[in-house]
């Protein structure tokens, strides 16, 4: 009987250690496809906006039809109003549809370019030279994370030592929706 007593102890003191923890990450985003960075229990939802495919030629291939072809992926603005301060560790709560599949295939997390010039932010797609079968598909560089099972239908990914710049997350049945955050460098006044 002592033994039955001291091993539910045990149990509801590791349950009641994982709500703590579920607690203070904040509660799961409230919407399927939303992510929220998360600080000190506090959800805060990143900036959405759909992304526009463009086609982007080189000198070369405008003037005489031979040169590089790119398609990107733009979105307006050079810079996300969500801003991040640099930390080692950044958390992020992903809602899904179901928290079963393998993340990796569920989330894609990527770095944008700037094009200050267009004032937009933008990822190569895809490239190609005009007159040649070399294609070269999936040219994104998808930043690797971690991720855990959270709450009911969400992960909580884990991403270490991001650079300074912007940033965005989509979600699988929605690829065409960036969620977007920059990273700013801990200012020289904190």
């Amino acid at each position: 009987m002592l033994k039955t007593g001291i091993f539910l102890f045990i149990q509801l003191s590791i349950a009641g250690g994982a709500t703590c923890q579920t607690l203070s990450r904040g509660p799961e985003p409230e919407f399927t496809n939303t992510v929220t960075f998360v600080s000190g229990g506090k959800p805060v939802q990143l900036e959405k906006q759909k992304v526009v495919m463009k086609t982007s030629r080189n000198a070369s291939a405008v003037i005489v039809g031979i040169g590089k072809v790119k398609i990107l992926g733009t979105v307006k603005g050079e810079r996300s109003p969500i801003r991040i301060t640099k930390a080692d560790t950044l958390h992020f709560l992903v809602r899904v549809g179901d928290n079963t599949k393998d993340p990796a295939t569920v989330i894609n997390f990527a770095r944008f370019e700037i094009n200050k010039d267009k004032k937009n932010r933008f990822i190569e797609v895809e490239s190609a030279q005009t007159f040649s079968a070399d294609t070269q598909r999936d040219n994104v560089d998808f930043i690797q994370f971690t991720a855990a099972k959270y709450g009911m239908s969400s992960y909580l990914i884990t991403v270490i030592n991001l650079m300074p710049g912007e940033y965005t997350i989509t979600l699988d049945g929605s690829r065409e929706l960036c969620q977007m955050f920059g990273v700013d460098e801990i200012s020289a006044g904190k």
